[in-house]
């Protein structure tokens, strides 16, 4: 038995059905969302916070976009985590 020095890479295993890979795509999207959505959100409470300290003033800007995002990022989780057939606009 020889151990090889350079290993023959694999292939990456395909998905069987082409649903399948519309489900992956789906929730691949969906945590892209969610990243952008944690980075967003971490520079609108950044800048809302460096704005209240420089004015002695709340400004509650960030909440109004931030609600909204909010609402949009849920539905599209919850659409991806569903895992149903392929529906409109998905490639």
């Amino acid at each position: 038995m020889a151990v090889q020095a350079r290993p023959t890479p694999t292939r990456r295993p395909t998905l069987p059905r082409p649903e399948l890979r519309l489900v992956e795509a789906r929730r691949r999207r969906a945590n892209l969302h969610l990243f952008t959505y944690i980075v967003g959100n971490a520079l609108f409470w950044s800048f809302l916070g460096a704005l209240s300290i420089s004015t002695d003033h709340w400004y509650w800007w960030p909440i109004v976009p931030l609600a909204g995002w909010t609402l949009v990022l849920a539905l599209h989780l919850w659409h991806a985590a569903r895992g149903s057939g392929p529906r409109r606009g998905d490639t």
